[in-house]
């Protein structure tokens, strides 16, 4: 899977903060660490500023609330699921 069909998969939307991502202008967030793993399932799209904010150590917190989410929401819409991980990151 390449980057623009990670971009459209996922709705071209900020996994951590929201925004509309334009297609030219997004990093790929790979949940496992594992950058040649283009899984559906393992990938997200962050904006750059978010993208340089998150601390690669915490990698495993921001995978366990991502999981959770999935677990307690599998029917919501991705904007709901973006909006529970911002509540659930500021706590």
């Amino acid at each position: 899977m390449n980057r623009f069909e990670v971009w459209k998969l996922k709705e071209h939307v900020c996994t951590a903060c929201g925004e509309d991502l334009e297609e030219d202008d997004f990093r790929v967030y790979h949940r496992n660490g594992d950058e040649d793993d283009n899984d559906p399932d393992n990938v997200d799209l962050v904006c750059p500023d978010c993208y340089d904010k998150m601390d690669k150590t915490a990698r495993g917190e921001t995978e366990d609330v991502l999981l959770e989410i999935e677990e307690d929401m599998p029917d919501a819409t991705r904007e709901r699921k973006t909006l529970e991980y911002l509540r659930r990151s500021a706590e």
